[in-house]
């Protein structure tokens, strides 16, 4: 078997298309179509970049021998980053499912949280040496009719940016589109 050959029976085996395979390793699928072909080169730095990612042995991409998957690698980057950071299990569902989108939709993921975070700066005005931290926990700090301000200053915005996206009615009442 060639390491063309290789390269399409581990794709096959991780359940991805060619599309999905490339966009994992930041190729084209054109790429991967190449790499798969018999006879096609596979330059060193895409080996090295599909052993990394996908814990294959990189004796066995290259030769064929010996256990496809390293023996010694965590099953993906997760295992790693949920010991490392000590993510929950929900934190760890949220970043698979970001890091599973594609870019564009990421993009858009991300565009929403840095909104958000702009949207709360207006609404709350906290000088930068002071931790927001202390402001949202600290009942003591904090008035009950400050926070009671707060919230409703935050329910403003976001009333607000609901309508921005509403559409007017035959007889002129804002509806939601």
């Amino acid at each position: 078997m060639t390491i063309n050959e290789r390269i399409r029976v581990l794709r096959k085996d991780l359940g991805l298309n060619q599309k999905d395979f490339g966009a994992r390793i930041g190729l084209k699928n054109k790429t991967i179509s190449w790499m798969e072909q018999d006879g096609s080169t596979v330059i060193e730095q895409n080996r090295r970049i599909i052993c990394d990612k996908f814990h294959v042995s990189i004796n066995w991409l290259e030769t064929g021998e010996g256990d496809m998957y390293s023996q010694d690698a965590p099953n993906d980057i997760f295992d790693t980053l949920r010991t490392e950071l000590k993510l929950s299990d929900i934190e760890e569902k949220i970043l698979r499912g970001y890091f599973d989108l594609d870019e564009r939709s990421r993009k858009s993921v991300t565009d929403f949280i840095v909104n958000i975070g702009r949207s709360a700066d207006k609404v709350v005005s906290v000088p930068m040496d002071e931790d927001i931290t202390d402001i949202s926990q600290s009942d003591d700090d904090l008035e009950l009719k400050k926070r009671q301000d707060i919230i409703a200053a935050e329910f403003a915005a976001e009333k607000k940016g609901r309508m921005s996206t509403a559409s007017t009615s035959i007889n002129g009442h804002a509806k939601k589109a």
